[in-house]
C-alpha cells in the first residue's frame, strides 16, 4: 500500500472531503491533493503527524506503507 492508498482509504472511512482533511490536519489543500495523488510521496515529520492524528491512522497502517515514527 502507499501513502497515497492509506490517505484515500482513511479519508474515505471517515466521510471526510479532502477540504474536511485540510482543516483538521492544518494543512493547505494544494499539498494534501498532492499527498493523495502521489505527488508528494514522502511528507515531513510535521504534516505527518497531523495527518496521522487527523485521520486516525495507527501504526499497524504505517507500518504497512513503510514509514515509522
Amino acid at each position: 500500500m502507499t501513502l497515497a492508498a492509506l490517505l484515500k482509504e482513511k479519508r474515505a472511512e471517515k466521510q471526510l472531503t479532502q477540504l474536511q482533511v485540510c482543516e483538521r490536519a492544518d494543512i493547505s489543500y494544494n499539498t494534501y491533493h498532492a499527498y493523495e495523488n502521489s505527488k508528494i510521496k514522502n511528507p515531513g515529520f510535521e504534516n505527518m503527524s497531523k495527518l496521522i492524528k487527523a485521520l486516525s491512522i495507527n501504526k499497524k497502517e504505517l507500518k504497512a506503507i513503510g514509514y515509522f515514527i
